[in-house]
């Protein structure tokens, strides 16, 4: 893989980076603890990867210039992994259209205005964090292996 040269190739890197182990860890979560939670406040990892998606999409839509909409909520970890690898690909697609000049310019978001580099980057942040509660799920669970795929 090439170093990457601009910013926002950058970022394409890290959401292929978080696009791989999520899917990766994914594989290590047994098919009946999928929903499980760890406390009845907390998150499963279906409801971890829709709410990730969510945001996710949330954010590609701005980027893209096209109006909000709602992702299905997904139920099994074939369609999880599906909608990991789809909310990435129409970010980097998105982003891949942006112009380098503007990421200065501020955005209007649902939850409030931000500059583009942020609408273009938060993804990677979204994406890691919610890895990192997998991962931790996996440990509860009883698997304490590492799974990180770094390249």
């Amino acid at each position: 893989m090439a170093s990457p040269q601009t910013p926002l190739e950058l970022i394409a890197g890290q959401l292929d980076w978080a696009n791989t182990n999520i899917n990766n860890n994914l594989d290590f979560i047994p098919d009946d603890k999928l929903d499980w939670k760890p406390a009845p406040e907390a998150k499963s990892v279906l409801e971890i990867i829709n709410h990730a998606a969510a945001t996710v999409n949330m954010f590609t839509l701005v980027a893209a210039g096209k109006p909000q909409t709602q992702l299905v909520p997904v139920t099994n970890r074939e369609d999880a992994k599906a909608l990991v690898t789809q909310i990435v690909g129409a970010h980097k697609e998105a982003i891949k259209n942006l112009d380098p000049s503007e990421l200065g310019k501020m955005v209007e978001l649902p939850i409030g205005p931000a500059p583009l580099s942020m609408v273009a980057g938060i993804p990677v942040v979204e994406l890691v964090n919610h890895h990192g509660q997998i991962t931790y799920i996996q440990t509860l669970l009883g698997d304490t292996q590492s799974h990180l795929v770094l390249g």
